[in-house]
């Protein structure tokens, strides 16, 4: 059975947690399937609050309680949700008078494991010892990188390393990662940008040995001079 540990924190400059997470279980041909997302809403308070929630909700709402006969229909079912999210986010900034959106990086385990990703929260795979970012930041620094014009040294204080060029709910359609991945034997750590920033990957190694816990690791995240809200999962396979 898969081991679930979660973590979130409002951080220390911030007067509302506008991250939200959701993970639940369910069963297909007698194998147990877990389904968990993290999302870093933005927009600001009520806007990004409401952001980051209604694509978990619409996660629950597409999956739970319903009777799946393959993989095929679970996959398709969270890329429906998160397009219908993008779509009622997209259309409330009537609402909050202002663009809203949100991150989400949401896995599937089960036969394989699949990802769905867009921001840049990040989904790590800790296996043999070895760390590796499975999703690729939806960044402006990250497009930097790519075409030559910083280094990742110099990405990690640029000023602009917040800044998203893809995002749940901006525009009126979103491109979603997808990927599949073997997660046998691994820990799998979902996580927003407040908490991957500060972390190291002897870090990630010591949550899989079971020697740090996310909140040891959000301590660590704090005293190096992170603000921003902080939310993580540690899926132990």
């Amino acid at each position: 059975m898969i081991e679930i540990e979660r973590f979130t924190d409002i951080g220390v400059e911030r007067e509302r947690n506008e991250d939200n997470f959701i993970y639940f279980r369910c069963r297909l041909d007698g194998q147990e399937i877990v389904i968990a997302c993290v999302c870093d809403g933005m927009g600001g308070l009520d806007a990004g609050d409401y952001a980051s929630r209604e694509v978990c909700e619409s996660l629950k709402h597409e999956i739970v309680g319903r009777d799946f006969v393959n993989m095929s229909e679970i996959r398709r079912a969270v890329t429906i949700a998160i397009k219908r999210s993008n779509q009622a986010i997209y259309k409330s900034k009537t609402k909050y008078g202002k663009k809203c959106g949100t991150t989400i990086s949401c896995v599937v385990l089960a036969d394989k494991g699949y990802l769905w990703h867009v921001g840049d929260s990040r989904i790590i795979r800790v296996q043999n010892g070895t760390v590796k970012n499975l999703t690729t930041d939806h960044t402006l620094v990250n497009k930097m990188i790519e075409r030559g014009r910083i280094t990742e040294k110099q990405a990690i204080n640029h000023p602009k390393r917040n800044v998203l060029v893809n995002a749940v709910g901006v525009f009126n359609d979103v491109s979603i990662d997808m990927e599949e991945f073997e997660y046998r034997n691994s820990t799998i750590v979902l996580a927003t940008d407040g908490f991957w920033h500060g972390l190291s990957k002897s870090d990630y190694i010591r949550l899989s040995n079971k020697e740090v816990t996310l909140e040891t690791l959000f301590d660590k995240v704090i005293n190096k001079g992170e603000t921003d809200k902080v939310t993580a999962l540690a899926l132990n396979c």
